[in-house]
């Protein structure tokens, strides 16, 4: 492996791609793409398709991509035929081959037309070692972006819970009146009115007015 403007590279052979799901898992399908990787090589059917790996942080938006640029032929100096970047966000397993330790894939997740599925193992088979490296390092990335932006959502759920706390009506408590403060707050008249009430049910006679219980 070797490094370029602080990046990872690695140049290694493309096997190719399988659909997974839960009956099919990654490990089993990185195996699958090695055995035709032996298979192909016993046959001498051709070359299969030589890919320079470069990882690549901080562009795209999304905390930094996996920059594949494939190539002609198995010479990774020769003409250089597409070059296609994979946000880290869509990487969701980094592995290497249990038996294999120059065999490493990667599961995308997205929808593909030809699979019909929305994950993928893509394999490859290092030329100058370093597997290992490499895919620890693009494991490594691909977990920040991951923690950077499940931060940023619970930020993001904070501040909306906020919002809707301030937004919310908030209850106007009024204090109750003691009880002198009721007595205080009857008029004079009032209280005449209720003594006077009082005698003619029975009660005592009030001869006169009397602004006190």
């Amino acid at each position: 492996m070797s490094q370029l403007n602080g990046a990872d590279i690695i140049d290694a052979v493309y096997l190719g791609w399988l659909p997974i799901d839960t009956e099919a898992p990654a490990l089993a399908a990185l195996d699958e793409l090695l055995n035709q990787r032996l298979a192909i090589n016993r046959s001498a059917a051709g070359r299969l398709r030589t890919h320079r790996l470069q990882i690549a942080t901080g562009i795209e938006g999304s905390g930094g991509c996996l920059r594949m640029s494939e190539f002609s032929n198995s010479d990774p100096n020769g003409m250089q035929q597409r070059q296609v970047l994979v946000p880290f966000v869509d990487i969701d397993w980094v592995g290497i081959h249990p038996r294999d330790s120059m065999t490493f894939g990667i599961v995308l997740n997205g929808y593909n037309e030809d699979s019909n599925s929305f994950m993928h193992v893509h394999a490859w088979q290092s030329l100058t070692g370093g597997a290992g490296n490499f895919a620890a390092n693009l494991a490594a990335a691909a977990d920040a972006v991951e923690a950077q932006q499940t931060q940023q959502k619970q930020q993001q759920q904070q501040q909306q819970q906020q919002q809707q706390q301030q937004q919310k009506p908030q209850p106007n408590f009024k204090q109750k009146p003691s009880h002198s403060q009721q007595r205080q707050s009857i008029p004079v008249q009032d209280k005449f009115c209720r003594h006077k009430h009082a005698a003619e049910n029975g009660g005592a006679t009030i001869e006169s007015s009397q602004h006190s219980d």
